[in-house]
């Protein structure tokens, strides 16, 4: 009886979840301790040599009137709790859903991203190379004007400096012929 009166007092501390468990479960407290408090009368009865009085309380059916609306009040209890627990299991289930959902869409999202990404590189590297190819082909270009300006700046100054002899030889000659009488 001690140990049955602990696990009842474990039982009272306990805390749930489900609405209206806590009412249910003390209603069947109360009928256990009714039924404890019957089956103990029975016993002292029995102990007292009062087989009789004893016989008369088991046969009145009050016993066995506890023990069904116990066992009543425990089947509700009990399917309440597979109630709950099928409602969490539901629950459970979209969320696994769900979070299927959001990873397949996260995949998605993901290879849509990295396509994008793998599209705007190959377009980057495409650009890089004409742009490349454009400053090799300008800068040949140039490198044929400079070329050409060289050469023509050399050309100039080949005439120039024929000029400058062919002036200077004018000069050589004006100032001889000057200088005689």
């Amino acid at each position: 009886l001690a140990r049955l009166q602990q696990q009842i007092a474990n039982i009272k501390t306990l805390e749930s979840e489900i609405p209206q468990q806590p009412e249910k479960v003390n209603a069947l407290l109360t009928l256990i301790g009714d039924k404890i408090e019957e089956l103990i009368t029975t016993v002292e009865l029995a102990k007292k040599n009062k087989e009789g009085t004893a016989l008369k309380l088991v046969m009145s059916g009050r016993g066995r009137n506890l023990y069904n609306e116990i066992k009543e009040h425990f089947d509700a209890l009990l399917s309440m709790e597979v109630t709950y627990r099928d409602q969490l299991f539901l629950q459970l289930l979209n969320i696994e859903k769900s979070a299927t959902m959001i990873f397949s869409v996260s995949a998605a999202t993901s290879l849509l991203l990295l396509i994008g990404i793998m599209r705007l590189a190959y377009s980057l590297i495409s650009q890089e190379h004409k742009t490349q190819e454009i400053l090799r082909s300008q800068n040949e270009a140039l490198r044929l004007k400079v070329e050409e300006k060289t050469k023509e700046l050399a050309a100039y100054a080949d005439e120039l400096e024929q000029s400058n002899r062919e002036l200077e030889s004018f000069a050589f000659v004006a100032s001889h012929d000057l200088q005689e009488p």
